[in-house]
């Protein structure tokens, strides 16, 4: 048997056959798992919004304004499930550019997915009282974990470019993890706004819509070390 947590020769020379195929069905394996985590997330979001419980003859005449008076829960559904859904295509993004992989990248997607599928705790949570200082802390935090993760994710990438298919040894690198940098900043940004004005927290995250164009502007600024990892 072939051990997984072994990687590609650092000279890049591709592994053909049976030892091959297998560890193109094991890599087929960590990616099925990362899909099925994002996937059981997505789904479990919903949860978060609660069924107004009420006997029939109250529901005749009260379900509908209980229901309308659940949108916070469902915005916050709503802004958890895209948000999983751009993590997702972050993550797919990266994915598709490798053709094997060892075992800290093994333990550094573990550690994402152990992230993404908490998600659904502190969105709930946001949807519930997002009024408070807490929730918004609690869910920027969690995202700037994962922000972070990916971050070094990408960065262990760049340092193991035997790990990636040849058109991805010429993926972007420094642009990746640029965009998941300007994100945690944002996220912690929106930390102390929360603390000096609870509630309006949320508000900084409206920066995330200009995530492309704050990576480009920062891009130039950042060290060479930084943007040339892959061939220090």
């Amino acid at each position: 048997m072939v051990d997984r947590d072994e990687s590609l020769p650092p000279d890049g020379s591709e592994i053909t056959g049976e030892e091959g195929k297998e560890r193109a069905g094991e890599l087929d394996r960590l990616i099925s798992l990362s899909d099925g985590v994002f996937a059981f997330a997505m789904t479990l979001l919903v949860v978060t919004v609660e069924v107004p419980q009420m006997s029939d003859e109250a529901a005749r005449t009260r379900l509908h304004h209980d229901i309308v008076d659940l949108w916070p829960q469902v915005l916050s559904y709503i802004v958890g499930f895209l948000v999983i859904a751009f993590l997702w295509a972050s993550h797919r993004r990266n994915f598709a550019r490798i053709q094997d992989f060892d075992a800290r990248l093994v333990r550094l997607n573990i550690a994402l997915l152990l992230l993404v599928a908490f998600l659904p705790f502190p969105t709930g949570t946001l949807g519930e009282y997002g009024n408070l200082a807490f929730p918004v802390i609690l869910y920027a935090v969690i995202l700037a974990m994962i922000s972070v993760l990916f971050i070094v994710m990408i960065d262990h990438m760049d340092r193991n470019r035997h790990l990636m298919t040849r058109g991805g040894r010429n993926y972007d690198f420094a642009r990746a993890k640029t965009r998941h940098l300007v994100t945690c900043g944002i996220l912690l940004l929106s930390i102390p706004i929360s603390l000096m004005f609870p509630g309006f927290g949320q508000v900084v995250w409206i920066l995330l819509i200009f995530n492309h164009q704050i990576t480009e502007w920062l891009l130039p600024h950042l060290p060479k070390r930084f943007q040339e990892r892959g061939q220090s």
